[in-house]
């Protein structure tokens, strides 16, 4: 037995009368998000790739400003909930 009868439509609203979709929404649904997570990825693995360079050199004073700019990025620093 089925819940849907003959009579029922579903209507689909007017998509002039909808809202403007975020810029975030509009790139998520168009591949963006994706995008977006490789670039991360590649930053941090250059980033890492950097301060290892740096350390293995004995460059402390470009480890340190490597620490220093990765601490601004919110998804590596000491306050992000990640």
């Amino acid at each position: 037995m089925s819940v849907w009868t003959a009579g029922d439509k579903f209507s689909i609203p007017d998509p002039s009368s909808m809202p403007a979709m975020p810029v975030w929404a509009a790139e998520a649904g168009a591949g963006g998000a994706k995008e977006k997570a490789e670039a991360d990825t590649r930053w941090i693995s250059d980033f890492s790739d950097d301060l290892t360079v740096a350390i293995a050199l004995h460059e402390w004073d470009e480890a340190v400003r490597l620490v220093e700019e990765g601490d601004i990025i919110p998804a590596l620093s000491s306050d992000s909930p990640y």
